[in-house]
């Protein structure tokens, strides 16, 4: 697991307790991630650790991805699970019709898979179904 980030302090750490599980800290707070990468708990995610995470994934955060991490978050909050992709798309079609291609727009955006690269960057469990 690679967090690097020059313009935010980042700190990777592996527990001792459990190899598969690392801390990442970013600005002097702490988020516990799981083997994949995921945070553990999408109650501590903040936008710096959004940031972090796509920096070390080489993706500048645009308005788009903002919209739609934000959207992921309530969604979550909403139904307590990631949103599937079917959800994202019918919301971008309502969102920006004529703007987007839908899972073509997602996939410009998070070309790493949109299902996992949303939920890794908006702090939420991993999907159940990714694409």
């Amino acid at each position: 697991m690679n967090f690097l980030n020059l313009q935010k302090k980042v700190v990777v750490c592996m527990s001792e307790k459990d190899a598969s599980k690392s801390i990442v800290v970013v600005d002097g707070l702490s988020y516990h991630l799981d083997e994949a990468g995921y945070l553990l708990d999408a109650n501590s995610w903040t936008r710096a650790f959004a940031e972090a995470k796509a920096s070390s994934e080489s993706l500048q955060l645009l308005p788009g991805h903002w919209q739609l991490i934000d959207y992921a978050r309530e969604f979550y909050q909403r139904y307590d699970e990631t949103p599937p992709m079917r959800a994202l798309v019918k919301w971008l079609r309502q969102q920006k019709a004529e703007e987007t291609g839908g899972s073509r727009y997602l996939y410009r955006l998070f070309p790493d898979g949109p299902g996992k690269q949303l939920s890794l960057l908006a702090g939420l469990p991993k999907p159940v179904s990714c694409i």
